[in-house]
């Protein structure tokens, strides 16, 4: 899907950022959702298309993005590609699966001194002009928001 700046942003409905605008809460997404059979259909057929132009149309008027997620189709052919994926995948990525990463690698891959000397070496970073410092991840770790875990 495109992103939610697009016409059809939404990866769940159909709502329309130029017709409805994305305040309606009035705006049915039962009956404008995306759903991973008719997603699939439109997309053979913009796959289908045999000229850029025509294909651009297609995923414009969709909120597609012209290339096709075939690896994951092919990886996994019965994931539901609408509902099979995490509403927000940085947030998931990077607030969910880096943290839980981050607080196994202090609490039970590494001891006690390889803790010490890591959170040594990650607060002397070299990170771009501009960017904070990032706390200790021994003592500080739990409090870590979003963009901590993702520098």
């Amino acid at each position: 899907m495109m992103s939610q700046n697009a016409r059809l942003g939404c990866r769940n409905c159909l709502i329309n950022q130029l017709d409805h605008g994305r305040g309606n809460l009035e705006y049915d997404i039962i009956a404008n959702s995306r759903y991973h059979h008719e997603t699939m259909r439109l997309r053979t057929l913009m796959d289908m298309t045999t000229t850029l132009r025509a294909k651009t149309k297609i995923a414009s008027d969709y909120g597609f993005d012209t290339e096709s997620p075939i690896p994951l189709q092919t990886i996994s052919p019965a994931l539901d590609i609408i509902l099979g994926r995490p509403g927000d995948p940085a947030y998931s990525e990077f607030s969910g699966i880096a943290k839980l990463a981050h607080q196994l690698l202090i609490d039970a891959i590494l001891t006690k001194p390889a803790a010490q000397q890591y959170a040594q070496t990650l607060r002397s970073f070299p990170f771009p002009l501009g960017w904070s410092r990032l706390p200790s991840p021994i003592s500080y770790l739990g409090s870590y928001v979003l963009q901590e875990h993702v520098r």
